[in-house]
């Protein structure tokens, strides 16, 4: 800056009389550099007034280096419109603390070029207080506070104190934040989790109040950093103490005793419990379990000492864990076997200052399980019934095909619905010709001679059936159904027609065609019926080995070549797979030996397999397929089976459902394809007992395909990986 557009900025300042405002007063050049304040403006920014203000520009204390830019673009912005800019809240960093203005600015103009910037003048108002109390009350919901660089409340509002317990906010001033909580490990992570993502939102903590009861509570807060981006403290706020009563409601409405003791003089005093565990042990309400020694719940020392060494061998490896049974009695006297799910609660030293805990009551649990175990046996019995069964039936229908077949059908697979069609529609056709000339020879004739007026409609009715089944729209294995239907009513009306009225030639073709179009439909219901056998009797199996399976002790594992698990499983399934005209596709290294329990691994393998063929779509002119391949690393053999056909959604494989006991996807209906929803969950059960891995992937098959496109043919992989 010249020092003549300097000794006019400064004229121009001077006649503004505004350096004994109570507020900071400058005048700097374009640069930024100080040409003039006043003393409040050094006290704002904290500057030595011995220091020459000159030497000192406004842009060093922006947080953000970029402000000034932008403050003379809003500037030049205004001033066009006969504006300037006021009240614009910015930061600066003032003796290594955040403290927020408000600025007012002007240009200073050349009087004689109006066009020439000499400087600008303003004023700067410290609004740091108004502006974190904005932040606090506008960012966050009711129970606001404020916390130091050393989680220490530093301010709040009263919500915050009487939320927990407190009467003033002077007495919660000061306290450390972990004092509040239940576990003071839960504060310190809490502080870590802000600490590195700068805020957390409506997490749910336990708290504790100063009448010492639990408070359950949502809390969302921000971090307030230091000029390197340090935490420098946090404000936040906690949402109201209905959320306690929801979640008291809660436990209340559960059939589990919950309960809090805290170690106070060497004595496990109940603290909190809920209505439950009252009704459990037979208190009166809280008051009278409050303070009691959970010592005199159990039923004798021995049995408590037994609890107590369960605790301490447990904790020593886990914070949460289980313990059953455990021997209790009611204040009548009354015995209890229970099992008790434990969490500790630490102090910040790291020891034990008491436990939370749920009792679950398990009194009846022996004879019950005693009932299971014998149900178990029963089940498996019946079900070795129906598969003996089976065994019988499924050769029967066999024969029944081979001598009924002459219609060159394929004898060791399931029919499929272009094969249906052309079989039947030929002797369709006769039967409709041969109808009509019976219906044209009739009207030469006395027709009462022949039926009644009802058996004529029935006539005429199932004349319609038989012409209407030949409509395209009709799926074919609908279309034999209801030409078998109209076969057998026409049949009974052919045979109640007296001899010698009608030509005996015409009778017997009609007869030929009705016998003809029985036979077909029949053939076609017993190839159904040995295909849905052979599915029901994998079914029964899969049932059978899953329910036996958790009866019977787990044999030893043995090592055995994988290659022959695989084939042994193969041959499990070959039959289903004829029958579904599908080949498998096997690649599997013949070295490699792996150690299981053959029995139930075989077992996993025969259900990827099943399900690999059953979900399979049939290719028209074209085999369908199922590939089975494996690769080998240093540590494990992974093991893949693949097949074309029915996708498997996308939610339903990355929600992992498909692996839930009892679940069937939405698309495993494709069909009318039966099924248990066992498969999956036994195989990952079993695969991941062996320290193996399951999982499932299913993609477009067509290259490009829209993988929200569940009408068209999909890929699904079902791997396994499983340590050699």
């Amino acid at each position: 800056m010249n020092e003549s557009d300097k000794e006019k900025a400064l004229n121009l300042f001077a006649k503004n009389k505004c350096l004994n405002f109570p507020i900071g007063v400058y005048l700097i050049a374009k640069s930024g550099s100080f040409l003039k304040a006043n003393k409040r403006l050094y006290d704002t920014l904290g500057i030595d007034r011995d220091i020459d203000i000159s030497t000192i520009s406004i842009c060093d204390f922006f947080i953000n280096k970029d402000d000034s830019t932008r403050i003379l673009e809003e500037l030049a912005i205004k001033e066009e419109n006969g504006e300037y800019i006021e009240k614009r809240t910015t930061p600066f960093v003032i003796d290594d603390q955040i403290r927020y203005m408000q600025i007012y600015c002007k240009s200073i103009r050349d009087p004689e070029n109006r066009v020439n910037i000499l400087a600008y003048m303003g004023c700067l108002v410290d609004v740091t207080e108004e502006e974190l109390h904005k932040q606090l009350f506008e960012r966050l919901p009711i129970g606001a506070y404020r916390l130091d660089k050393d989680d220490k409340v530093t301010s709040c509002n009263k919500a915050f104190a009487e939320i927990h317990g407190y009467n003033s906010i002077k007495e919660m001033i000061g306290m450390p934040i972990t004092d509040l909580y239940l576990n003071s490990a839960d504060a310190h992570a809490f502080h870590q989790k802000i600490d590195k993502e700068d805020a957390v939102v409506n997490q749910l903590v336990k708290l504790l109040k100063k009448n010492d009861e639990i408070l359950f509570a949502s809390i969302s807060a921000y971090k307030l950093h230091g000029p390197r981006g340090e935490y420098i403290g946090r404000q936040g706020a906690i949402m109201d103490s209905r959320m306690e009563g929801l979640y008291r409601e809660l436990m209340d409405e559960l059939a589990v005793g919950f309960y809090r003791v805290k170690n106070v003089d060497g004595e496990d005093q109940i603290r909190d419990c809920n209505l439950y565990f009252l009704n459990m042990f037979g208190f009166k309400d809280i008051k009278d379990a409050i303070g009691n020694n959970i010592k005199n719940l159990h039923f004798s020392k021995e049995t408590y000492q037994e609890y107590l060494e369960g605790l301490k061998k447990e904790s020593a490896q886990k914070s949460k864990f289980k313990i059953t049974p455990v021997h209790v009695k009611t204040l009548q006297g009354a015995r209890k076997t229970l099992q008790a799910n434990i969490s500790n609660l630490y102090d910040e030293a790291g020891n034990i200052k008491g436990r939370l805990g749920a009792f679950v009551d398990h009194s009846n649990e022996y004879e019950l399980e005693e009932q299971v175990r014998e149900l178990t046996e029963d089940i498996g019995k019946v079900f070795h019934s129906f598969t003996a069964l089976f065994s019988m039936v499924v050769p029967v229908i066999d024969y029944s095909i081979r001598y009924h077949n002459q219609y060159n059908f394929s004898i060791d697979r399931s029919l499929y619905s272009e094969e249906i069609t052309p079989i039947i529609q030929a002797p369709l056709n006769r039967l409709i010709d041969w109808l009509d000339r019976f219906k044209k020879y009739t009207i030469e004739k006395d027709r009462n001679h022949i039926f009644d007026q009802d058996s004529w409609a029935t006539f005429e009715n199932c004349t319609g059936t038989l012409i209407e089944s030949q409509n395209s729209e009709i799926p074919p294995e609908h279309q034999y159904h209801i030409a078998r239907e109209a076969a057998f009513q026409l049949n009974d009306l052919i045979s109640i027609i007296k001899k010698g009225i009608l030509p005996r030639e015409l009778i017997k073709q009609v007869k030929f065609c009705i016998d003809e179009i029985i036979a077909i439909a029949n053939l076609v219901s017993l190839y159904q019926a040995r295909e849905g056998l052979l599915e029901a009797d994998h079914q029964i199996r899969e049932l059978r080995e899953f329910v036996v399976s958790r009866r019977k002790p787990l044999n030893p594992k043995e090592e055995v070549f994988f290659a022959d698990l695989v084939n042994q499983a193969k041959q499990a399934v070959e039959e289903f797979a004829n029958s579904k005209k599908i080949i498998f596709r096997v690649r599997i290294d013949r070295k490699i030996k792996v150690k299981v329990r053959e029995r139930e691994f075989i077992r996993a393998l025969i259900n990827l397999l099943h399900n690999a063929i059953k979900y399979s779509w049939h290719r028209e002119n074209n085999l369908a397929w199922v590939s089975v391949y494996s690769n080998i690393t240093v540590t494990a053999i992974q093991l893949t089976i693949e097949n074309w056909g029915v996708p498997i959604p996308k939610d339903e494989l990355e929600q992992e459902l498909i692996y839930s006991l009892g679940f069937r996807g939405r698309l495993s209906s494709d069909r009318k394809r039966p099924g248990t929803g066992i498969g999956l969950y036994d195989s990952r059960q079993v695969i991941e007992q062996h320290g193996g891995t399951l999982y499932l992937t299913s993609v477009p098959a067509r290259p490009g395909g829209i993988s929200s496109d569940y009408k068209q043919p999909f890929l699904t992989k079902a791997t396994i990986k499983l340590p050699i």
